[in-house]
């Protein structure tokens, strides 16, 4: 029986990702070994095992980034339960027979435990009065010149507003292969890395200056690759980002920041009187997809 889509996928991995944790290894090893021990066990083809590598910085436990050593290209998203491969467009049962989409149920129940594990504490953590109760993702781009209008009118409003942002600095550079590129890139890195990253992330805004962090393992490849990994694992769960900025609610729900927000939008939308209306997810008793088999 022939996968052609999973050929390349069904790989030992070469553990090469760059600034991995030793926790963190530990977790994609396990992963990696439930995932092909799978795979084995329904009689697929393994040969091309060492050309692939594992990529943990997706930001959310559980949940990692196979891709081809050689040119980098994604084959697949895998999860700590080894039984299913995701992408961009959603995520599959490996089975005897090929490739199953996830039922319904199975997907709901994949997103809510996806959204629930990101890596908040990694995040750029920026808070405005008291917070609101909020917890919105927002995706952020150090040359996007709407960004930038953003920023600006939440710092003439400062004031008035109570919500919290859980900011992924990034570029709108597609690569990191011109000097120019890399420069977009290291400028989000040096603002993630810095000690009090909040304030270095409002005075960016305020002056464009950022200082360069030193010490820090997260440079500008490591940002992009965390930045593409991340947004291919919300397309996978139907969180589509499409460009910036873009702001997540707790529910999923992307929603965009308008050109003029007048005060109703601060309070009614970005505060906390809107968590009244989201239909958070459940919390999920046990984890089905994110944790290793039992």
């Amino acid at each position: 029986m022939s996968l052609p889509a999973l050929a390349r996928c069904f790989l030992v991995l070469v553990l090469a990702s760059t600034f991995p944790a030793r926790d963190a290894l530990a977790d994609a090893a396990s992963a990696a070994s439930a995932f092909f021990a799978n795979v084995k066990r329904l009689g697929y083809e393994t040969t091309l095992e060492a050309s692939s590598t594992v990529d943990d910085r997706t930001l959310v436990d559980g949940l990692y980034r196979l891709e081809d050593k050689s040119s980098g290209e994604l084959v697949g998203l895998i999860t700590e339960s080894g039984d299913i491969l995701g992408d961009g467009s959603g995520w599959r049962w490996i089975t005897k027979n090929g490739m199953q989409a996830l039922s319904s149920q199975d997907a709901a129940q994949l997103r809510s435990e996806v959204l629930q594990n990101i890596q908040w504490n990694n995040l750029i953590k920026v808070q405005y009065g008291n917070g609101g109760g909020r917890r919105i993702l927002l995706l952020s781009a150090v040359n996007c010149p709407f960004c930038a209008r953003m920023e600006d009118s939440l710092a003439r409003h400062a004031g008035s507003i109570e919500t919290t942002f859980y900011v992924l600095p990034m570029s709108l550079a597609p690569y990191v292969t011109s000097a120019e590129d890399r420069a977009s890139w290291s400028k989000a890195a040096n603002i993630w890395c810095a000690s009090d990253n909040a304030a270095a992330w409002r005075r960016f805004w305020a002056t464009k200056q950022v200082a360069e962090s030193e010490g820090c393992k997260r440079d500008e490849v490591a940002t992009f690759k965390t930045s593409r990994n991340f947004s291919t694992v919300m397309s996978s769960i139907g969180v589509h980002v499409r460009g910036t900025p873009a702001l997540i609610r707790e529910d999923g729900l992307v929603f965009n920041y308008p050109p003029d927000p007048d005060a109703r939008y601060f309070r009614d939308i970005l505060g906390p009187k809107a968590l009244a209306e989201i239909k958070t997810p459940a919390k999920v008793p046990r984890l089905r997809w994110l944790a290793a088999p039992h």
